[in-house]
């Protein structure tokens, strides 16, 4: 004995439609979006969280509020519940951080004016 499935044509277009929002549709933008930042013709290297935290010396929880304050790259999701960050974002980031801390600085120039007294 067979049985037969009858699915509801609105079934199926809610499905498909979910299907466009997490599958071929948002990849298909998610490659042309990496493909004009790739160099080189080589693949960008991806990193997890927990690799960007031996990167960069800060907490979870800070990294988490540098990106949502924008001080830091956000992340790229792979898959919904998968973060990733590419490595040459995060070097870039790297590279436009001052050479010297804004806070040593106004610590010094404390620390020698209270010398001078």
């Amino acid at each position: 004995m067979t049985m037969d499935v009858i699915y509801v044509a609105s079934d199926i277009d809610h499905h498909l439609d979910l299907t466009r929002a997490w599958g071929r549709v948002q990849r298909k933008a998610g490659v042309a979006a990496m493909s004009e930042t790739k160099t080189g013709g080589e693949a960008r290297r991806m990193l997890t969280m927990d690799q960007v935290l031996e990167l960069v010396p800060v907490g979870k929880s800070t990294l988490k509020r540098m990106i949502k304050s924008k001080d830091f790259p956000s992340a790229h999701y792979i898959t919904p519940n998968k973060p990733i960050w590419y490595e040459d974002e995060i070097v870039d980031w790297q590279e436009t951080l001052p050479a010297r801390s804004p806070r040593k600085r106004a610590k010094t120039a404390q620390g020698s004016s209270g010398e001078a007294r």
